[in-house]
């Protein structure tokens, strides 16, 4: 139903749709800034300059963006990072707009998926435990997916990119494969001018996703990608020691693209579904994976970073950069990173390990879910980092490859003065050597953009 100017009534939420921001009728305002900040105006919120009778907004400002479990703007990761970061002037041909939808969990907040305010963010007890919503939250953005390309017109091009971090990346996976089903099977119009651009995961896992369905692993097939996407990129973390309760996912056969072009090993029957875009000359129907140096929220982000109040580590930057790098290359335009997320201040490796339940179940290493089948993580084809979640009581020196210490209770970042820990396991944390693991990514040639490659030859020469 028809509101005020571009506006569209959505009975489930109670929300009006302008495309690029959503109205709450109750409030008389969108439950999200203009993306032109206080340069459309003092107060961001406001509908058409707070005059509707003389002012229109047609459009309001398409990446669809899933947080972990618990996280939310009020805690940022590099799901919201890149969903700020992301342009949404220059994302087309067409119309764009960037749903973010925060993690598993999260009751209500800023631009929450239900109960929309916003007030303080608040988090269930029991949601991140059972994932009782998480199909939901996925036919949500099916839901807003559906009604941008009903609006699209007839000269424009619908761009999708999709990101998610832990079980958002789970999500971000079934949106993909449900949007891509409906373009396959035709249940969507102008599938012809849709475009499955970019899909980011950051260690994706399934922790309760897919209970009460046997034989899940093969029947979902949860990590299978439909060839429709252009772009794949699963970051992994390579020193999580949850073990077998927090099992970690892989792309498996799919990936065939490495970085340094080494495609020892791959498929050859999957390395050649990669074609050449005519428009740009560069490779797409990539699948890739890297494993980088940290712990689960060492990839996706969540701890405080050093310009918050309480700050605990920033070792996640590294992995924005490379979700960055892979999705410029992919044809995302992106607002250039601010100066703090350029560096690394506090390298802490968190690896997971302090509590005795982690040490125990993570004595053998982490489980990953490859083609239907579980591995640990001796047995992960990989590219960059090693997984290393064993435990190595006698290692104290830093490893010099990646430059890791092994013992924090004598490191001077775990122990720095500015750093307040989130975990009580701090003492048993890890820090990096930024010299050191910056000429390891550079020598294995994560970044394809001399821009990000840059940020850690600084950090080298610091």
């Amino acid at each position: 139903m028809l509101r005020l100017p571009g506006q569209w009534a959505d009975a489930a939420t109670g929300l009006y749709y302008n495309m690029k921001r959503d109205y709450d009728p109750m409030m008389g305002r969108y439950v999200s800034p203009d993306p032109l900040g206080v340069r459309a105006g003092p107060n961001p919120y406001l509908y058409a300059g707070a005059d509707p009778l003389r002012n229109v907004d047609p459009t309001g400002l398409m990446l669809f963006a899933f947080d972990g479990t618990y996280n939310a703007p009020d805690a940022p990761t590099n799901v919201w990072y890149f969903h700020q970061l992301y342009n949404t002037e220059a994302n087309g041909p067409g119309r764009v707009t960037r749903p973010y939808l925060e993690g598993v969990g999260v009751a209500q907040g800023p631009d929450a998926a239900y109960g929309r305010t916003m007030v303080s963010v608040t988090r269930e007890t029991l949601e991140p435990i059972f994932s009782w919503k998480w199909k939901d939250n996925v036919e949500f953005q099916v839901m807003r997916f559906m009604k941008a390309v009903e609006d699209l017109k007839e000269d424009e091009t619908l761009n999708i990119d999709v990101v998610g971090f832990s079980r958002g990346a789970v999500q971000a996976l079934e949106f993909g494969r449900i949007v891509a089903r409906m373009l396959n099977n035709g249940e969507v119009a102008h599938a012809d001018r849709v475009k499955l651009r970019f899909m980011g995961l950051m260690d994706p896992v399934m922790t309760n996703m897919y209970s009460g369905v046997d034989g899940w692993e093969q029947k979902c097939k949860p990590m299978d990608v439909d060839d429709r996407w252009e772009n794949v990129l699963n970051i992994v973390a390579a020193h999580d020691r949850r073990g077998i309760l927090f099992k970690g996912t892989s792309l498996g056969s799919q990936i065939n693209m490495r970085p340094n072009g080494d495609l020892t090993g791959l498929d050859p029957n999957v390395v050649r579904k990669l074609r050449r875009d005519p428009a740009t000359g560069g490779w797409t129907g990539i699948r890739e994976e890297i494993v980088l140096a940290g712990a689960h929220s060492d990839i996706g982000g969540g701890w405080r970073s050093p310009e918050s109040k309480a700050p605990d580590s920033d070792l996640s930057d590294a992995s924005l950069w490379v979700l960055m790098d892979r999705a410029e290359h992919a044809g995302v335009v992106m607002h250039d990173l601010p100066d703090y997320l350029k560096r690394i201040d506090l390298p802490v490796n968190h690896k997971n390990s302090g509590s005795i339940m982690n040490l125990a179940q993570g004595r053998d290493g982490r489980t990953y879910l490859v083609d239907g089948e579980w591995k640990d993580d001796a047995h992960l084809g990989f590219y960059g980092v090693k997984p290393d979640s064993r435990l190595h009581p006698f290692k104290v020196e830093p490893e010099n490859e990646i430059g890791m210490f092994r013992d924090g209770r004598d490191d001077p970042v775990v122990h720095s003065a500015s750093r307040i820990p989130e975990s009580k396991y701090w003492q048993q944390e890890n820090s990096m050597d930024m010299s050191l693991y910056c000429k390891f990514l550079l020598d294995k040639a994560i970044f394809y953009s001399s821009k990000y490659a840059e940020n850690c030859r600084q950090a080298i020469n610091h």
